[in-house]
Parts: C-alpha cells; structure tokens; sequence
C-alpha cells in the first residue's frame, strides 16, 4: 500500500473502463458520480493554465465582449472531453467551485482566478448549453432520431431540435442540405448560447465509411456546416466550441489522429480554423510540462500529505548521496518534488508507452493504466513510499493487452521467456534482478529499437529508477547491490533479449533474441553430439580448479591458498592406479569420473601393486558428485558454445546493421567470459566427494563423505571436509598433549625410549586410526613439549637441548659475566631424537657434572686458582647440582628428585681468584650442603678444610650452630664429620671456620620430607597443611562449591557426561581452566536439559594454605571428593 490517501473509485474495476467521462453521460445525468456531481468532478479535475484561460474567454464572450468561436484540440486522451465538461459543470454549478477540496493543493493565484470565475458565472444570468457528441445519438440519414412529431436526420437538424427551434430548420433537415448563415442566426437570436460540439470527427468518419451515396454526402457537408455555423455565430453573445483530434503547431496542422481519414480531419479543420478565434490545447502534453503529472495525481489521489512528501524527499536525499552508485541526483530531486507520489521515472516510462504503442490514448490511458496499477499496491501488505516503474506488472492480464497491441504483441513473449522463474534463479539476487529488468524493458521496449539510443538506461539511471526506501529496508539490500547485480547481469547474461552496449554502456530490450539464445541451442548441440570429445577437453579446467585458478575473466584466487598438507606437485589429476608411489608425502587425487565405488577407493588409497600400502595414511581422493559430472560436462558446453558462435555472429546479425553486429560481438564476449567463470565455480562446487582412510573395528579402510559447502578452490574444499569436526581427519592444530594421545592410539609411549622424528612423523602416514598431520604442526607439539621440559631433543650433531643453563663468571669476588645458554631448537631434522624426560635429565646433568673442576693455574707471575661448580638454583637458593645426584662419576637421580630439577634452574659458576703468599685463606666443602631428610632422622656431612695455595699449611678453628663436629681444629688441608639430627622442619644451620687471617661460612640445607596424604575428610589436623589437588569431582554442584570455595584459576581434567531423553553427551576435558569447564558443563546441562555425571580432577595453582575458614568451606565436600593434601612441615 502507499501512505497517501487513494480515492475510493480506483479501488472499483468497473470504472477503469471509464477513465475519461463521455459528455453525453454527464449531460442526461447517466455517468458515474464522479463525473455527474460537480463537486466530485471538480475535486478529481486538475484546472490547467489552457483550461482556464478557455473558461475565461468563453465567460468573457458571453458576458458581451470576446472570441465566439473555439477549436479545442488534441489526439486521443488529449483531455478534450473533459475540458467541455467542466464548461458544462462550471456554468451550471459555480459554487461547486468555491469547495475547499476542490481548492487544494493550488497556489493562490490559481485558487483566486477559480474563485473569481465562479463570480462571475454567478453574475452572468442563464445561459443556454447545447451539446452535441457524435458518439452519441444525434440522428443521420441512415438512422434519424425519431422524437414522435420529428425526426432529426442531420447535426445542423439536433442543434435545431435542442435550442427548441426545429421546425424552422425542419425543410434544411429533411433534404439533407447545409443551412444558409442567416437560418443559423436566427436560431440563435433568443438569450446566451454555448454550443459545445465533441467528437464531430468521429460522427462524419464513420458516415464516410458507409455504403450509402446520400450518408457519404451528408458528412462531407458537415466541414460546410460548422463554416457556416462559425460565421452565423461571430458578433453575437454565443459561444461555439468544437473538438477535433489533430495536433496543432504553431497555427499549422501537424498531425491527425491515425484512426480517421487524414483528409476528412483537414477539411473539418479548415472549416472551422478559418474562423475560429482560438486555438486551445487543454493540456500542455510536451515534455517538460507538469499538466500530465497534475492530473494523474489529482485523478489517483484523494489528498497528498506535505509533511509525508517532505520526509519522503529527504529520505531519498540522504540515501542517494552516493554518487558512485547513483550519480548526479539533483535533476531526480527536483522531478520528484513535481511528481510525488509518483517516481519521475514513472511518469517518463508511462508517457513513452502511451506515445509510441499503437491504440493507446494519452490522459486517458494513463490514468486507466495507473488506476490498475495502483490498485494493485494498495492491496499489497507492503508499504511504498512511492508508485515505482517496476510496478507495472508485466504479467498482470489487464495491463498486458494495453502494453502490447499491434506490432508489439512479440514483447509480451519477451518477458515470459527473459523473466521465466527458472532464469532469474541463476542469478545471486533473483528479486533485484529482476526489479532491474523490469526497468529497463519498460524504459526501452517502446523504441523496439535493435541499437541504443540516447535515453538509453545505464547504471546509474537504473539505480535511480529502482531504488525505493521501503523495498531495499524489508529485503535488507544495501544500495551497493544494485551494481552488483548489474554487473553480473553483464558478466552472466541469461536474458536472451536483454543487449549491452559497453561503448556506451547503456542497457535495452529488443524482441529479437540476443546471442545468448544462440550460444544455448549450441551448447545443446554440443552435448548431444560430442559428448566424449568434451569431457577429455574438460580436464585441464579441472586442473585449474583444484590449485584455485580460474579462466579469464575471474581474479585468481589461487595465490590466496595457504594449505600446505599437500604439496602441488603431490596434487594428481586423473591418476592410474598402479602409477601413485608408495611414500610418505600427502597426495591429493582428482578424478573425474561419473562414476566412483568403494572398490576403486580402496584400491587407489591401501593398496599398492597389489599389496598393501606401507603409508596408507597419505592419500585423500576428490571426485565429482554424479549430478556435479553432468554440471561440469553443460559448463564446459557453454564455453565451447561461445568459440563457435564467435565465428558466427558477423553472417547472423549482417541484415541489421554493422552496430547490431559490434553489439552481439561484444555480449558473447561477455557471455564467454561469464561462461568461464561459471565452468570454474561449478567445477569446484561439483567437487564435494572426499574419501580417505580410516581405521574402523581395528580394520583398515576408507571413508567417503560430502562437503556441505564449497570453498574458492577444489583443494579448500577438501581440506575444510578434512578439518571440520565431523571428519577431523587432519589435525589443523597439535598440542604436545594430543600429540602424546594420539602416539598412544598406535602403542607409542614419549615417556619410554628415544624416538626420532621421521619415526614420529611416519606413525602418522602408516596408521589410518591417526589424523593427518603435517611435519610443522608435529614439530611445534614437540617444541611445546620442549617448553614443558617433558622431552628433550637430542640433535643429529649431539647437541642436547633440554633446560637453559645460566652461566655466572666471578673474578676475585667480583660478578664480571652473567649469560643463559637458551634450550631452543630452531629446526627438528628427521634424524634428531625426542628424548624422555628423565633420559634428557640424566643426560643433561652428566654434561654439567663434567664441567665442574678446582685447579690452580699460573698467569705470568700470578696464581690462579680457577673452580667451576654447578648448582640447581630454587626460590633464589642455590644448591649444588652433585649433592643431589651425586659426583660425576657416579650419578643416580631419585624419582622424588626429578621434579625439583626440572623446576629448578642449572647454574654453572665459575670463580678465579687471585692467590696471595702472605694471606692464609682457604675454603670449605661440606658435603652434601643439600639433604632431605625426615623429621629426628640422622644426618652425617663430610667436611673438608682446604687451603686455597696447596703449598701453604695453617691452624683453622671450627665450630656450627646445630649438631656437634668430630673434629674443631686442624692443619689444613683436614677433614672432619658434622652429626645432627634433622629438626621437625626445613631448615639451615651453618658451620663457622676462621684461620688468623681470614673467617668462612658454610650453609647445610636440611630439607624436611613432609608427607602427602589423600583423604575424603578434611579436619582440623589438616589446618596449615596444602591443598594439592582434589580428586574425583562427580557432580556439577560439587564443582560449583569448590570453585567458590578455592576460586577459578585453577586446572580441571577429566571427562562430563550429559544424559537426556535417552540420549548420552560425552565431553573430555584436558587442562580446561575450573570456571570455563564448569560454564561449559553448566550450558550443556541446561541445553540439553538433562542430568550431570562427572569425574574430574581440579589441581591447584599456586599455593593454598587450608585455613579454618577454608576448612568450613570445603568440608560440605567431605565423604564426596577425594583431597590430596601436603601436611604442615
């Protein structure tokens, strides 16, 4: 529907007949309403400038003064008739004119010339109205009109009969002869007279026509009649008009109504223009006048709301400020303030058709064409701001038989073939397209022209004459649709009649079908008679779409491919089944076939020469699916199609002209361009088959499946088939932790022996139960593992990279250098070795332990004394590396001490020291410094006193803060033993030593082994112990309490299950943070609307000390987890 207000008569069909009233009617009091009441007329009748200018000379004349006689013309619809009804209505009925409705909408000069002729009238007295209509029944010598005491047989006879003076007329009637000029003034003498002769034309041409000698007579003496009448009728007060359907210009005659003979026309018009005082059009009907565009709104609608208009303006205002889309938009603007609430384009297109298509009458038609088109909009539950082009439905019935008279019967076929459903539905945006079409036919099919011409619709006019607010709002189209789809209509031209002109770049229909037609019958051709010779032509398109390259007329987006699981030259097109080598490269098969089993498949991914593929995890078949085979072979068709009608444009189109010629060249070039885009688009959507091997029931086998969208290229295609979570047949992304699980499918274990990466990379190409994994995403799991310390890589040169080393160098108690020695690998090679954890440790320390050494050397006259110790550096303590593991010589790595050395940090310290004959200075080592022990178990260190100059000998004195000393004193170098006990926790005590020069501190770390324990029930024993982990979480809410309990920072493990409805959801969950793991659980629980079983473990990060607040916390879990907790040391 539309927002402003229609009148309710263009609702009723009956009327659509009666778009114009006939005068006859109006005069017996037959017609409709809207035509019989003045002031319905009125306020349905648009006063033109002609209109008024004849209403004020014919009052001018009766009231004494002016022309007696008018000739009103036009052609058809040209608004006669409706002029001498308002004449009719004006005279009798002025005050209708004085109506406020009647009044609307005109400035106020209008509206006081309106006001003033109503005056007038008023003061006028009576006037008498004679109206003839030839339509009518007027009598002639074939039929008289019969009115009891007379018979009436001629037009001079019925003016006689009307003005109530036939008898003195009666002998000129009877005789069939043309009064003399004196007999018409008398009949003329008595009181005011307005003779208003229509459709005289009409009545004389059809008596012409008849077979009787007398008839033919009579109506040629009609032009001597209105002559006479003319003459008879000037220096009186009476009024005479005559309507005639000739074109006039400038005072000449320039052109007659094609459906009267052109003679008869010129002599009525003669007769009368000889005489006639003025010349009046009703309507300025030129381009460029507003009269049209008035009455058509005054006729449709009951009233306009300005405030709707202005809103509505500006609306367009700001949504056509793109001039990229719509250019230059000023001129629209300013049509569209005239033309509200019609599209200027309306108007326009209307105004062609009713011009140039044969039986169409100008007002007439118009306002019948657009009261069905409106009609129609109205009973529409859509809302438009505005009567758009596009909605001249050219399928509706009513509006065909008008559209398409005549010659241009053909064009209604056009539009059933070009705009047939199945045609629009090739098309991206079918509703827009379609919309543009409707534009541009109804813009162009009038000119039924095979060559553009100026006028012609290019984008830009398109975009301004088909974009309506309402419409782009409800179907969510940007504006910037509207060249795309005009562009694919140039790249994809389906519509046989629809041509393109890129030299001028305007579009047009013509009846006669476009090259498209012929590139269709071609492709069938085609298809029906070389349909092998196709599909072996069809291959290297094939290729070009499996590596993402398109034919001419598409940008490639091949560069754009980023998967590397296949390398190119491992891409194999059509291949042979004994020909694919049997190695550890990914290959990728393409087989265009119409037909593929599970046969084949099998034979071309497991086996090999007729045994079994040693890498049967490397291959993945493409293949067309069997209605994509067929989709394929009709693209290619088409592209073939276009090369053959290439050759024959030229001899086709030769008949219209070099123009039409260079027309049809340039679409096939269009058509062909489209084609090739279209082959490789189809080509990689028919491309949806990938089958690959699979490992099901402890079997190998093969698994085929279909993609359920396609990519930009046949190998995106297979790869999003390979990684979507359906298939995960290739592991896109590797944590170290999956690369461990999946190893584990297979029966390797990371944590057992060495293995090197080729063996690594090779468990996934040989086992079909493993994904597809490239090497890069197998070497950052490992160097993910690496940053873990869970392994250690050993490379081929011997190089082992474990933990970084810090390295310190000290000169004469003085920090000199400070470097870390990073444990990174930049490249694994296939020969490099993944090294367990403890291997990697043990390794690593025995390369360290054979660093450390005490030596004195000698720099010139100076001597050195140079010691390199190692130590594992913890909480910012150090602790040296042998008292752990021991010396060199003899390493053994407890399982309770790996974890600490892994966390740990190595540093390698490297002191030198100048040496002094006159200083007694030495050095202590006790052994071990480090020692876990438990609670009152005895502890024995080794201590040795030795002097820093091996030449030198003096008295140290000992004495420590805890424990007793075998000895206290000796003669260095000595040796001693340190007995303590271990207190209840972790500790350090320190032994004193000084010489008569110097004083030395040594530092025993005694750590105290503190017990774990796991427990269902916390108590208040286990306040001040920590929290480590806790273990066999089976419900949600018990998950919700710890994790408000102990906060959400912490790492939950372990696997979830949701059952519903008979139904089972199962989710594994590896290292998930608590509170993304609970949020999951929660949301499934509550999708699924189902029940919760859990059994998951929370370990803590960082450090919990259970607190008696904490306790009350977490003892609502007791009897329902397990905690795993480190007692108070």
């Amino acid at each position: 529907m539309l927002r402003e207000k229609i009148w309710n008569d263009v609702m009723d069909e009956t009327l659509d007949e009666f778009s114009a009233p006939e005068l006859n009617d109006v005069v017996s009091g037959r017609a409709h309403k809207i035509y019989s009441d003045a002031k319905e007329f009125f306020r349905r009748t648009y006063f033109s400038d002609s209109m008024l200018d004849l209403i004020e000379k014919v009052l001018s004349t009766l009231e004494g003064r002016g022309t007696n006689v008018f000739t009103v013309y036009s052609l058809f619809g040209g608004g006669k008739t409706h002029t001498l009804v308002t004449l009719y209505h004006i005279l009798n009925h002025p005050d209708a004119l004085l109506d406020e409705e009647v009044l609307r909408d005109y400035d106020i000069m209008k509206r006081k010339r309106l006001e003033h002729i109503a005056q007038r009238i008023k003061s006028l007295g009576k006037v008498n109205i004679a109206v003839i209509y030839g339509m009518g029944d007027i009598g002639n010598p074939i039929k008289p009109l019969d009115f009891g005491v007379y018979k009436v047989h001629t037009i001079w006879g019925y003016l006689a009969h009307l003005l109530g003076r036939y008898a003195d007329i009666k002998a000129y009637d009877e005789s069939l002869t043309v009064p003399d000029i004196n007999s018409l003034r008398e009949l003329l003498k008595e009181g005011k007279t307005l003779i208003m002769i229509d459709e005289v034309a009409d009545y004389g041409n059809n008596l012409r026509r008849s077979n009787r000698e007398d008839a033919k007579n009579y109506a040629n003496n009609i032009p001597i009649f209105l002559e006479r009448l003319s003459k008879a009728i000037i220096g009186t007060d009476n009024v005479l008009i005559v309507t005639l359907p000739i074109e006039v210009e400038r005072g000449v005659l320039r052109e007659t109504e094609k459906a009267y003979d052109k003679d008869y026309l010129e002599a009525l018009w003669k007769a009368v223009a000889k005489l006639s005082g003025e010349l009046v059009a009703p309507l300025r009907t030129e381009r460029g006048s507003n009269d049209l565009i008035e009455v058509l709104k005054r006729r449709i609608f009951e009233k306009i709301d300005p405030n709707n208009k202005i809103k509505i303006i500006e609306r367009y205002m700001v949504d056509m400020a793109n001039e990229e889309i719509f250019g230059d938009t000023r001129d629209f603007l300013r049509e569209l303030e005239v033309t509200y609430p019609f599209h200027p384009d309306y108007f326009t297109i209307m105004r062609t058709i009713l011009e140039r298509v044969p039986g169409l009458q100008k007002t007439r038609d118009l306002i019948k064409l657009t009261r069905k088109v409106v009609r129609r909009i109205h009973r529409e539950e859509k809302e438009y701001s505005l009567v758009m082009p596009h909605h001249i439905d050219v399928f509706d019935n009513d509006l065909r038989g008008l559209l398409f008279q005549e010659n241009y019967a053909n064009y209604a076929g056009v539009v059933d073939v070009d705009l047939n459903p199945k045609v629009l539905k090739k098309y991206s945006q079918p509703e827009l397209v379609k919309i543009i079409y409707e534009y541009i036919f109804l813009s162009t099919y009038p000119y039924d022209s095979p060559t553009p011409l100026t006028g012609f619709p290019d984008k830009f006019k398109i975009s301004r004459g088909i974009y309506e607010v309402e419409i782009f709002e409800a179907m969510e189209w940007d504006s910037t649709k509207i060249h795309d789809a005009i562009e694919e209509i140039i790249s994809r031209n389906y519509f046989i009649h629809l041509n393109y002109d890129d030299r001028h770049n305007v579009f047009w229909v013509w009846r006669i079908a476009n090259v498209n037609q012929m590139v269709l019958a071609k492709k069938d051709e085609l298809l029906r008679n070389k349909k092998g010779e196709l599909i072996e032509k069809a291959t290297a398109e094939i290729k070009k779409a499996i590596e993402g390259k398109p034919g001419k007329g598409k940008k490639s987006k091949g560069e754009q491919i980023k998967i590397t699981l296949f390398e190119w030259k491992d891409v194999i097109f059509d291949p042979q089944i004994g020909d694919i080598v049997d190695d550890d490269k990914y290959k990728l098969l393409a087989l265009y076939y119409e037909y593929v089993d599970e046969e084949l498949l099998e034979d071309l991914i497991l086996k090999h020469k007729g045994g079994t593929r040693k890498f049967r995890n490397t291959i993945v078949v493409t293949y067309p699916t069997p209605q994509g085979f067929n989709s394929i072979l009709e693209a290619f068709a088409k592209v073939e199609a276009c090369k053959e009608v290439k050759k024959e444009v030229d001899k086709i189109y030769s008949d219209y002209g070099k123009n039409v010629v260079k027309i049809q060249q340039s679409m096939i070039e269009h058509i062909e361009n489209a084609a090739k885009d279209d082959l490789f688009t189809t080509i990689v959507q028919s491309f949806r088959k990938v089958a690959f091997p699979v490992n099901e029931g402890y079997r190998d086998s093969v698994k085929a499946t279909e993609a359920s969208t396609t990519s930009t290229s046949i190998l995106e295609t297979v790869y999003s088939v390979l990684i979507s979570p359906e298939v995960e047949k290739v592991a896109e992304y590797l944590s170290f932790d999956e690369l461990k699980a999946m190893l584990n499918i297979v029966g390797i274990d990371l944590s057992s022996r060495p293995y090197t990466f080729g063996e690594i990379r090779n468990y996934f190409r040989m086992n079909p139960a493993l994904p597809m994994v490239e090497d890069e995403r197998i070497k950052e799991a490992l160097k993910e593992g690496l940053s873990r310390l869970e392994i250690g890589i050993l490379t081929k040169s011997g190089k082992l990279v474990f933990k970084d080393v810090k390295e310190i160098a000290i000169v004469n108690g003085e920090i000199k250098k400070e470097s870390t020695e990073q444990a990174t690998i930049h490249q694994i090679t296939l020969d490099d070795k993944i090294l367990p954890k403890r291997i990697a440790l043990e390794a690593q320390v025995s390369s360290l332990l054979q660093r450390e050494e005490t030596k004195t050397i000698e720099r010139g006259k100076k001597k050195i004394r140079r010691k390199v110790e190692v130590f594992l550096e913890i909480d910012g303590q150090r602790i040296r590396l042998k008292d752990i593991v021991g010396d060199k010589d003899n390493i053994s790595i407890k399982d309770e001490d790996i974890n600490m050395l892994v966390e740990g940090n190595f540093v390698v310290v490297i002191t030198e020291e100048e040496l002094s004959d006159d200083f007694s200075d030495f050095e202590i080592e006790i052994s071990p410094a480090y020692v876990s022990a438990h609670p009152e178990e005895l502890i024995e260190v080794k201590v040795v006193i030795a002097p820093k100059d091996p030449n030198k000998s003096f008295e140290v004195k000992l004495k420590v803060d805890y424990g007793k000393l075998k000895e206290t004193n000796g003669i260095v170098p000595f040796e001693t033993v340190w007995h303590l006990k271990a207190p209840r926790e972790s500790d350090e005590f320190r032994l004193y030593a000084e010489s008569k020069d110097v004083e030395h501190v040594a530092t025993l770390r005694v750590e105290v082994i503190t017990p774990t324990i796991r427990t269902r029930k916390l108590t208040e024993e286990h306040i001040g112990g920590t929290l480590i982990k806790i273990e066999n979480i089976r419900r949600l809410e018990h998950l919700k309490i710890l994790q408000d309990a102990i906060g959400s920072e912490h790492i939950l493990s372990g696997t979830a299950v949701i059952k519903a409805n008979g139904s089972r959801v199962s989710m594994d969950l590896d290292r998930i943070p608590l509170d993304v793991a609970t949020q999951v659980i929660e949301d499934s629980k509550e999708y699924l609307d189902g029940s919760d079983e859990l059994n998951v473990d929370v370990t803590i990060q960082g450090e919990i000390t259970i607190t008696e607040l904490l306790l009350k916390k977490l003892s609502v879990l007791n009897d329902k987890v397990t905690f795993v907790v480190e007692l108070r040391r």
